[in-house]
C-alpha cells in the first residue's frame, strides 16, 4: 500500500491521496541559488506610477529608491498584482498590440520602453539589488477572468464578491471588497499557470531573472499575499464567507479541492522558476491571540470535507440555513499542515514560511517557528503596519498589545523589533530569520545614526550584519527519478559561502537523517541513506568566528526496501485451486505483482489466477513498488489436491 502522502493533521482537512510514488514531479533539483538572506524593503504601499523620482529615466517612487539604497538594505519585495501584470487574456504589460513580447536582453538599456514593472526589475538588477518577487491573486484578480469573450471554448471563472477585515473583530476596520474565483476553479488555474510562465518567459528575455532571490506562492490569495482565504463569518454585514464558500463556489469549498488546487499551483511554481527560493507567508490559526489582540483569525474557512461548519470563532446565535450542518459544539483549530508539507516537498531546500506582524514585546508567533522545526523550512518576518504609526507613510509602530493606538518607534524600540525577527528563538539558539521585510519610511529613519542616541549604532545596518554573519549553507542532490523515489543512498553537495568573508570552519559541518563528508579538496558532500516519505535533511556549518549557518531542509522520498508479498490458495469447485497474491509497501507502494509457472524463465502479473491443471506446480512470486526496489522471489507449491 501507499502511506497517504499529505498528513491529517485537523479535522478539517482530510488525507488526499497524492502519493510521491505516483507523481514523477515530485522533486525537482538543481545547482543551489545564491544567497536569498536580507534586508528587504516592502514595496506594496508604492504604486508603481509614483513620481517624481531621484533617478534620471526611471519614474520611480525617490523615498522607496532611497531606502532600498539605504546603509543594510538587500533588496525589494516587489509586489505586482495579478490584474496589474496581465490586463487582458494573452494580454500582458509588456506585450503589443499582437500578443508578442517585443522585449530583449538589451531592452533594460531604453527602460521607458518597457512596463513599469519591468522598469523595477532593471533598476534592482542594475544597482545589484535581490528581489522578493510577489504577484498576489485574491483581490488582484483580473475581472476579464469572469468575462465570456465570445468563444464558447474559452474557459470563465466564476466570480465571488467577499466583503473582508485586514483584522476580524478590532473595531473600526472598513469593510473591503474582493472580487476573486475559487482557487480550483478550472478557469482560474489554467490562466493563473499561463501567467506564472509568460512572466518568467519575459524576465529571461529582459535579461532580469537572475535578479530574483526568492518569489513567493501566491495563488490562493485574499487581500495580500499572504496564504489565506476568506473566512470571515460576521466582520461584514450580508458579507458571510462561510454561506459564499457553500452556495456559491463552483465546486463548493472542500479542504481536498484546496489542495488538489494548491499541488496544481506550487507545480507551476515549480517548473517555471525551478532554481529560485520560494517563501510563504502564513497565517497562523487563532493569530490575534498568539499576538495580544483580538484579531481571531484563521487562514481558511470553517468547513470540513462533509461540508460541515465548525465553531472556531461563530458569535454567539449565529444561523445558517443553507449549509448542509453546523454543530456548534464541535470546536477544531484549523491547520494548514497539509498544504505546508506539500510545499515543503515540492520545493526541497527552498522553502521559507514567513509571518507578517513582528510587535514589540511579544514573541514571535510560535506556530510559524513550529512549522519550519517540523518541515525544516526557513522563516522569515514582516514589521507591523496594519495599525500603522504616527509618522506619515506607513511605517512601523511601536505600541504595547494589544496595538489599538499607533505609537512611533524609537531606535532602541526598533532595534528590539529587528531582533526579535533576526533571532525568534533568542540568540542562542541557531535557527535566524532568512529575511526580514521592512517599511521604507522605517528605513529612512533607522538606516542612520541619530543624534538624539549618541553611541547607539543605526539599527538597520546592524540588523543586515546579525543577520547575514552565519554562513549561507545550500544543498543540491540529483533529480529524482521518474518514479519520484530514490530506490538507493543519495549523495548531494553542499554549497557554504559567508557573506562576511569568514572562512567556514570545515570540521563544524554536520547534518542530520545525512552524513557530511569533507575531502582535503572540492566542495563538501552530504550522503543521506535514511528511508523516508520524506526524509527532511539538514545541514549546519560555523565560520572561525563561531557563526553557526543552518541549511533549509531537504526533503528527499527514499524507499530502499523492497515489498513484501503472500501468498494464499482458495480451493474452487471440483478442487480446483486459486492462487492470491497480496503484497504491501509502506513507502513508495506497489506497483506490481508477479509469478512465474516456469521456475523464472518468464513472469506474467496479476495478483490473482488459476494455475494450469498439471498435477503439482512450485510457482514462484515477487512484487516490485513504485521506488523499483524487486523483492527476491518467493515460492508456493500447489495441486489440485491441496498445498504444500
Amino acid at each position: 500500500m501507499c502511506r497517504t502522502r499529505v498528513v491529517l493533521e485537523s479535522m478539517i482537512f482530510v488525507a488526499t491521496s497524492l502519493c510521491a510514488g505516483n507523481r514523477a514531479d515530485a522533486q525537482v533539483t538543481s545547482a543551489p541559488p545564491a544567497d536569498p538572506r536580507g534586508l528587504f524593503v516592502y514595496s506594496w504601499k508604492i504604486p508603481l506610477t509614483d513620481a517624481p523620482t531621484s533617478v534620471p529615466d526611471y519614474p520611480f517612487a525617490a523615498g522607496l529608491v532611497a531606502a532600498v539604497n539605504a546603509p543594510g538594505i538587500d533588496g525589494i519585495t516587489l509586489v505586482e498584482p495579478w490584474n496589474a501584470i496581465q490586463t487582458a487574456r494573452h494580454k500582458f504589460v509588456w506585450t503589443d498590440s499582437n500578443g508578442n513580447d517585443p522585449s530583449t536582453s538589451s531592452s533594460c538599456t531604453s527602460p521607458n520602453a518597457l512596463s513599469l514593472f519591468a522598469q523595477w526589475m532593471c533598476w534592482a538588477h542594475a544597482n545589484g539589488k535581490k528581489v522578493d518577487l510577489s504577484v498576489p491573486a485574491g483581490v488582484g484578480t483580473p475581472s476579464w477572468l469572469f468575462t465570456p469573450d465570445g468563444n464558447p471554448q474559452t474557459p470563465v471563472a466564476t466570480q465571488l464578491h467577499f466583503q473582508v477585515t485586514p483584522h476580524q473583530g478590532v473595531s473600526g476596520q472598513a469593510c473591503e471588497d474582493v472580487y476573486m474565483a475559487a482557487p480550483w476553479d478550472s478557469a482560474f488555474l489554467t490562466e493563473w499557470t499561463s501567467m506564472l510562465g509568460a512572466l518568467a518567459t519575459h524576465l529571461k528575455q529582459i535579461g532580469t531573472y537572475d535578479a530574483i532571490a526568492q518569489i513567493r506562492l501566491t495563488g490562493i490569495n485574499r487581500t495580500t499575499d499572504e496564504f489565506r482565504l476568506p473566512e470571515e463569518v460576521s466582520a461584514c454585514p450580508g458579507y458571510n464567507a462561510v454561506d459564499i464558500w457553500l452556495n456559491q463556489a463552483k465546486p463548493r469549498f472542500r479542504p481536498s479541492h484546496l489542495l488538489q488546487a494548491w499541488d496544481q499551483i506550487t507545480a507551476a511554481f515549480r517548473a517555471n522558476f525551478p532554481d529560485k527560493f520560494v517563501n510563504l507567508p502564513i497565517i497562523p490559526p487563532n493569530t490575534g491571540a498568539q499576538q495580544g489582540t483580538q484579531d481571531n483569525q484563521y487562514p481558511f474557512p470553517p468547513i470540513d470535507e462533509n461540508g460541515c461548519v465548525y465553531a472556531n470563532e461563530v458569535p454567539a446565535g449565529a444561523v445558517w440555513t443553507k449549509q448542509p450542518c453546523f454543530n456548534a459544539s464541535l470546536k477544531t483549530v484549523q491547520s494548514n499542515a497539509p498544504l505546508l508539507r506539500l510545499a515543503s516537498e515540492r520545493f526541497p531546500g527552498r522553502l521559507t514560511v514567513a509571518f507578517f506582524n513582528l510587535t514589540l514585546g511579544v514573541q514571535v508567533n510560535q506556530a510559524v517557528i513550529r512549522d519550519a522545526n517540523t518541515l525544516r523550512t526557513g522563516a522569515a518576518f514582516q514589521m507591523n503596519d496594519y495599525f500603522g504609526a504616527t509618522t506619515p507613510g506607513n511605517a512601523t509602530a511601536c505600541s504595547p498589545p494589544p496595538p489599538v493606538s499607533p505609537v512611533d518607534c524609537t531606535p532602541p524600540q526598533y532595534q528590539q523589533l529587528l531582533d526579535q525577527g533576526i533571532f525568534p528563538k533568542g540568540p542562542g539558539d541557531v535557527l535566524r530569520a532568512q529575511w526580514l521585510e521592512l517599511f521604507y519610511p522605517d528605513v529612512l529613519k533607522f538606516a542612520y545614526p541619530n543624534a538624539s542616541y549618541p553611541g547607539l549604532p543605526p539599527p538597520i545596518p546592524q540588523a543586515h550584519s546579525e543577520l547575514m554573519a552565519p554562513p549561507f549553507v545550500a544543498m543540491s542532490f540529483p533529480p529524482a527519478p521518474a518514479t519520484g523515489w530514490f530506490a538507493t543512498p543519495v549523495s548531494g553537495v553542499l554549497t557554504i559561502t559567508s557573506a562576511t568573508g569568514q572562512t567556514v570552519d570545515k570540521g563544524s559541518i554536520s547534518c542530520i537523517d545525512g552524513t557530511a563528508h569533507v575531502g582535503p579538496s572540492g566542495p563538501p558532500s552530504v550522503y543521506a541513506s535514511r528511508q523516508g516519505n520524506p526524509t527532511h535533511v539538514f545541514c549546519t556549518a560555523a565560520d572561525q568566528a563561531g557563526n553557526v549557518g543552518l541549511s533549509i531542509g531537504y526533503a528527499l522520498p527514499i524507499d530502499t526496501q523492497p515489498p513484501a508479498t503472500t501468498a494464499s490458495v482458495v480451493t474452487l469447485a471440483h478442487g480446483v485451486p486459486r492462487v492470491d497474491l497480496m503484497a504491501t509497501d509502506n513507502l513508495s507502494g506497489v506497483a506490481q505483482t508477479e509469478y512465474s509457472l516456469d521456475h523464472g524463465q518468464t513472469w506474467k502479473t496479476g495478483t490473482s489466477f488459476v494455475p494450469p491443471p498439471l498435477g503439482t506446480l512450485r510457482i514462484l512470486f515477487r512484487s516490485i513498488d513504485v521506488a523499483g526496489n524487486v523483492e527476491s522471489p518467493k515460492s508456493i507449491t500447489v495441486t489440485y489436491n491441496g498445498i504444500q
